[in-house]
């Protein structure tokens, strides 16, 4: 009679994938909450700032393609950003369908800190991981179609 195998958690990279980027998002979340952010408000708040750095104009809409972000999750995170005046919306001039976003100067100097902060911790995660072929390997993954 054949032993069946049980195939366990570890063994399915699947799993190893979504249990590791759980973990690296909580730890994100211990450093970012004596600030007041989330993790996910983090990235909304940092993407702009990044964004801004690359683009005269910064829409949700590109915010979202550019940071592979869900459309509606977007706009529920800045609805909070705006009231705690991190971010300010505006219509776009040119498409009054589109957003145009802006960090206020509290909102950039928190962008700022946190960004800091994330890159240090970032640092000390993938210390021992051969972080360019990690990168390749995660970037081709994204892009594949199923």
């Amino acid at each position: 009679m054949a032993v069946k195998r049980i195939i366990r958690p570890d063994d399915q990279l699947g799993f190893l994938l979504v249990q590791t980027s759980l973990y690296k998002q909580r730890i994100n979340n211990s450093m970012l909450t004596p600030m007041g952010l989330t993790y996910m408000q983090f990235v909304v708040l940092a993407g702009i700032y990044e964004l801004s750095t690359q683009y005269e104009e910064v829409s949700q809409q590109l915010l979202v393609a550019e940071r592979r972000l869900d459309k509606a999750m977007v706009s529920s995170l800045l609805k909070k950003l705006i009231e705690r005046k991190l971010v300010v919306r505006r219509p776009n001039p040119a498409d009054s369908r589109s957003w145009l976003l802006g960090l206020t100067p509290h909102g950039e100097k928190l962008a700022a800190e946190a960004r800091i902060e994330a890159h240090k911790l970032n640092d000390e995660f993938f210390a021992d991981v051969d972080q360019q072929a990690l990168r390749e390997m995660l970037k081709k993954l994204l892009d594949k179609k199923i």
